[in-house]
């Protein structure tokens, strides 16, 4: 939300290098400070967190999910507040859209351009296939890679393990292929429209978030024995890694040769981000101080309303913006979009997603009901047969 809420301002969206700029806009945008309002790493972040929680439904103490209900849950806790958004998308688009706003940047108006079609709604609806997802909410991209991923994350589980040094290599060479197609695509050898090697490359962070929840006790086991003065370091470091996009290839290594040409790939920026986002998990899980600052009630109400303000804070601002952004300071209206936001995801988080959690968790006690029951009937009659 706070990555959006820059973006949507001029001099953030549009301001490419440190070179030239004042030092206060170097501290916000070109430094580790950044780790406030780094939206994509956040995203980076939500992709491996997936993968680990995800992984403790199989690597928990409890007995894994079969697969349809598995699925069934997941789908009840993505798709139906992703629906609503998707919908509520399109049709305030309808309802408030009067063409580009100005004073505010272009990826604030790259959204609401394309006209509403049934060939729209389909796509929206279906959600897995490959859209253009950005069109009327532009946060709806990552939700459809969370959802490719979580239909074929329980073979995720099952190749970490049957081979899982096997599978720890297969982030590298997705990351690969990805790179691959999109230059291949970049210099016209190949046309494609599609996203899926996207998603293909995003189930490496799935996996490395899965092997960190598989092998938790191990990781918990080493932190607890380094001194803090070394956790306080990996935090630091963590940070710097999780932020490298926006310094380190402007005040890191030298600027001109093979190392600034590898550092300013995304791909490259992605992974070192990723590595920071392992040592924060890692951290979390192991930390006792973490865990309290964590277990706060401002942070746990954020994280219980999380998934329905990633949804919707867009909209909010897209119609903020729209109605009074010409009528009063722009900063005033994006306060009272962020005030906005947290309303509209907690009544989301109320009414949406605390019914279909419950709905998954009543599923999930009847199968297990009904299973109870079944082997308590096969064991009756083999005792009967005896």
């Amino acid at each position: 939300m706070l990555s959006h809420v820059f973006l949507i301002l001029p001099w953030a969206c549009e301001t490419r290098s440190p070179d030239g700029a004042v030092w206060w806009l170097k501290l916000v945008m070109f430094s580790p400070a950044r780790v406030v309002w780094a939206g994509h790493e956040a995203v980076l972040f939500f992709f491996m967190l997936s993968g680990f929680v995800l992984a403790l439904l199989f690597f928990g103490k409890e007995e894994a999910p079969p697969f349809r209900l598995y699925l069934v849950k997941r789908f009840l806790r993505i798709y139906p507040p992703y629906l609503v958004a998707a919908l509520s998308a399109i049709a305030l688009r309808e309802v408030f859209y009067k063409g580009p706003v100005p004073a505010v940047s272009s990826w604030f108006n790259q959204s609401w351009q394309s006209p509403v079609t049934p060939g729209v709604i389909a796509e929206h609806l279906l959600m897995i296939g490959s859209f253009k997802n950005c069109d009327f909410n532009p946060v709806l991209w990552s939700l459809v890679h969370e959802m490719r991923i979580s239909i074929i994350f329980p073979l995720i589980v099952w190749a970490l393990v049957k081979h899982e040094r096997i599978c720890l290599v297969l982030p590298i060479v997705f990351t690969f292929v990805y790179w691959l197609t999109s230059t291949l695509k970049f210099h016209g050898v190949i046309d494609f429209e599609h996203d899926y090697f996207a998603t293909l490359n995003y189930s490496g962070l799935f996996i490395v978030g899965a092997y960190l929840a598989k092998n938790r006790r191990q990781i918990i086991s080493v932190i607890h024995q380094i001194p803090r003065i070394f956790k306080w370091g990996l935090l630091i470091g963590a940070m710097l890694a999780y932020t490298n996009a926006f310094w380190l290839p402007y005040y890191g290594p030298p600027r001109v040769g093979m190392i600034a040409v590898v550092l300013n790939k995304f791909w490259v920026q992605d992974w070192i981000a990723a590595a920071g986002v392992l040592v924060f998990i890692s951290l979390a899980i192991s930390s006792g101080a973490m865990s309290v600052v964590l277990a706060a009630k401002p942070l746990q109400f954020l994280g219980s309303i999380s998934y329905s303000l990633y949804l919707f804070h867009a909209l909010v601002f897209k119609v903020v913006v729209t109605t009074l952004g010409q009528t009063m300071p722009m900063i005033a209206a994006l306060g009272i979009g962020v005030v906005v936001s947290l309303l509209v995801a907690t009544v989301s988080w109320r009414y949406i997603e605390v019914p279909v959690i419950h709905l998954g968790k009543v599923i999930t006690k009847r199968w297990y009901q009904k299973r109870a029951g079944d082997v308590e009937r096969a064991e009756n009659r083999v005792s009967s047969n005896q």
